[in-house]
């Protein structure tokens, strides 16, 4: 069953060990190819700042080891948090970040601006709350994986490659994923122990931070789903039914049930909804410029970008004035099948990877658990098909009821990829949002991991596998902070088998190579 707390504890802070090692790994690597390599001219997105105002000595060091991170959609975070939504293509980009970002630094970060200028001071606030979440994150995932799989190995390898995945530099540079997947990962928590507020306003602080927050609701209402026929059985058991009690019954079932429940699924969903009021407040409605600095008002102007103040845009007309929609679809050319150009053949090949990983986990799924598909998730019980023969019970097999929401956002959000976005971008959004890629990988890379009747005939790994877990972490005295099962594996590299050589070389090159090009402004994911 699962570990006993101290052994819990031991392996959270192997997690925190290896999740600051990974973040300082990143910080070094960004800062050498940085240095080493010429920035390329991506003539994008640059507006002025207050970084070149005033600064000093202490400020072109800062610059120096974290300027590597200012890249891409990070400037337009950093621009947020130091100017606000200025620009009207900045609306694409949520602002429970930006708005973060602006408070630690005043406030928490604050004595530092007598210091530093105040767009360094942006910066290291950015830099230092993605670096703590990103700790948090890791520790969440192992806590959600034990919950979700019972399974100590599985949860805590998941974590351990959660700390080199190949969305890692989007973790550490001023990105929102990092905030998103730890509001995730406290909401999913949360919903998984049937704390379904807390984990609604978790999830709706989620979709403040990314759009694709609002997939988050299906983890309660896929609960609700689950409960609410037993629960509508205790309640109207015995009872005997007239055209009273019939009424009485639908109004019990509509104040109880329904108004309660969409209530608690309206949390989930209301900060998308006061962002997009905001959104049309701001540039639908009569405004004048006058605090916008000159510089970013010339800067806005040269690029023909629309401003605070500039009058009604075209979508504030339309019968649901959404920005978000029409900034990507004007701005960014999204929309169904508009990326599918031959230029586009690399950044479709970045996304491969992630694709496979994504389809594989699906098809291995329904191989194990096609009733549960079948059933859409709500079935109770769970049978061995008579069809598997004895080798087949020993490879791993899903906790199926419980991992099916976590399996159908995960493909929601592929399929969603492939047809809308920006493909390439499908590595960072996958990782940043579904848990369960970390839970197959780990899986993949763990040898036999068999089933465990003790807990659940379902579960993945042996008494012995439990016990290896600690007496192979422990034997040697005294341990490195960072040498883990992990570590150990990639050492000895060449000793895997085929499949964990793959996912171990796509971890690693996408997080050596993705932050060369990352910092050097170089196309990425």
């Amino acid at each position: 069953m699962a570990s006993s707390i101290s052994e819990q504890k031991t392996l959270e802070k192997k997690i925190k060990s290896f999740a600051i090692f990974s973040r300082f790994s990143i910080m070094l690597l960004q800062v050498v190819f940085n240095v080493i390599i010429p920035d390329h001219d991506a003539m994008v997105f640059n507006p002025p700042s207050t970084q070149d105002e005033h600064s000093n000595s202490v400020d072109r060091l800062v610059w120096i080891v974290l300027g590597g991170l200012k890249r891409w959609d990070g400037i337009y975070f950093l621009h947020i948090a130091e100017h606000g939504y200025s620009y009207e293509n900045c609306l694409a980009f949520f602002p429970l970040f930006p708005w973060f970002v602006w408070a630690v630094s005043n406030s928490v970060l604050y004595p530092l601006q007598f210091l530093l200028n105040y767009a360094t001071v942006i910066l290291l606030g950015a830099v230092l709350i993605n670096y703590y979440l990103f700790i948090k994150s890791a520790i969440l995932l192992f806590r959600l994986g034990m919950k979700v799989t019972e399974n100590d190995t599985i949860s805590y390898k998941a974590a351990l490659l959660f700390c080199i995945n190949p969305a890692s530099i989007f973790m550490s540079a001023p990105y929102s994923e990092t905030l998103y997947l730890y509001l995730s990962l406290e909401g999913m928590l949360s919903v998984e122990i049937t704390q379904n507020v807390f984990g609604s306003i978790l999830f709706g602080l989620g979709s403040a931070t990314r759009s694709n927050g609002l997939l988050n609701t299906g983890y309660i209402l896929c609960q609700y789903l689950k409960t609410m026929p037993s629960q509508l059985y205790e309640t109207f058991k015995g009872m005997m039914f007239s055209f009273t009690t019939l009424l009485l019954s639908f109004c019990v079932i509509i104040s109880k049930y329904i108004i309660p429940k969409l209530i608690i699924l309206g949390l989930s969903t209301m900060p998308f909804w006061l962002y997009q009021f905001y959104s049309y407040h701001l540039f639908c409605t009569a405004r004048d410029f006058t605090q916008i600095s000159k510089s970013v008002q010339d800067y806005g102007r040269k690029m023909g970008y629309k401003l605070v103040g500039d009058g009604l845009s075209s979508w504030c007309n339309e019968s649901v004035p959404l920005a978000y929609s029409y900034i990507q679809k004007y701005h960014w050319n999204l929309g169904l099948f508009r990326y599918y150009e031959v230029k586009q053949i690399p950044n479709f090949v970045l996304a491969l990877p992630v694709t496979v990983l994504c389809l594989s986990m699906v098809i291995s799924f329904y191989r194990y658990n096609d009733d549960v598909l079948q059933t859409f998730g709500l079935k109770l019980k769970y049978s061995i098909k008579n069809r598997m023969n004895e080798k087949d019970k020993e490879i791993y097999k899903f906790q199926g009821y419980k991992l099916f929401p976590y399996i159908i956002h995960t493909l929601t959000l592929m399929i969603f990829g492939w047809l809308f976005i920006h493909t390439q971008v499908l590595t960072r959004l996958l990782f940043s949002s579904c848990p369960v890629l970390y839970w197959y990988c780990a899986h993949l890379i763990t040898q036999r991991a068999m089933s465990q009747p003790k807990v659940n005939k379902y579960n993945i790994v042996s008494q012995l596998g439990q016990r290896a877990l600690y007496t192979t972490e422990n034997s040697t005295v005294p341990t490195s902070p960072v040498r883990n099962m992990l570590t150990i594996q990639i050492l000895q590299f060449k000793n895997q088998n085929l499949v964990t050589q793959l996912v171990l070389l796509y971890f690693l090159a996408y997080f050596t190579l993705g932050t060369t090009m990352f910092s050097n402004f170089l196309p990425w994911t």
